[in-house]
């Protein structure tokens, strides 16, 4: 499958909605810079990995992936600057490059080995091994030592991280030991 949507300039976004099935099983969904991709309510994407396909191009991502429905992938969703999910996404790899990443509502499920992004605003259901919330916990961890509220050691840091995560709605699969 070639590139979705690909436009080299920066006011123009492209869109690509997909309210019935999009079936490309093994396949790569290429995301071209600046497209906006929405799958919609009873909506559904089978693929192998859906990537920004201008990666390797230095280009800044602008893309956004808004799911409402199901997308299920046996690879990875990476580099996109928003992911908004109130349905359901399953990646058999990684979720990760993500800038901003929501996952809201009483049925939003993310399941992946690994999720990465810059934040993360959850009130669904996130399951994987690891996640990073880079951007809100190393800097709200960071906030605590210098404000005194935290010492700097393992066990205070990992007991702070861990409850700023749960605030977040996001847990750890097992309980870590140092």
């Amino acid at each position: 499958i070639g590139e979705f949507g690909d436009t080299s300039d920066d006011t123009n976004k492209n869109t690509i909605s997909i309210n019935g099935i999009l079936s490309a099983s093994g396949k790569d969904l290429p995301l071209g810079k600046n497209t906006a991709l929405t799958v919609g309510s009873g909506g559904a994407i089978t693929a192998a990995n859906i990537t920004n396909g201008n990666a390797s191009n230095n280009n800044a991502n602008k893309n956004t992936i808004t799911n409402n429905g199901t997308i299920t992938l046996s690879g990875s969703l990476t580099d996109a600057q928003t992911v908004t999910n109130t349905g359901s996404i399953s990646a058999d790899g990684s979720i990760t490059g993500i800038t901003s990443l929501t996952n809201s509502g009483a049925d939003a499920t993310l399941s992946a080995t690994a999720i990465s992004a810059t934040s993360i605003d959850n009130t669904g259901l996130i399951t994987a091994k690891d996640i990073t919330a880079s951007g809100v916990l190393k800097n709200a961890l960071k906030d605590a030592i210098l404000d005194g509220i935290v010492s700097n050691n393992y066990e205070e840091a990992i007991h702070f991280v861990i409850e700023k995560a749960a605030t977040m709605g996001i847990y750890p699969a097992k309980q870590q030991t140092n």
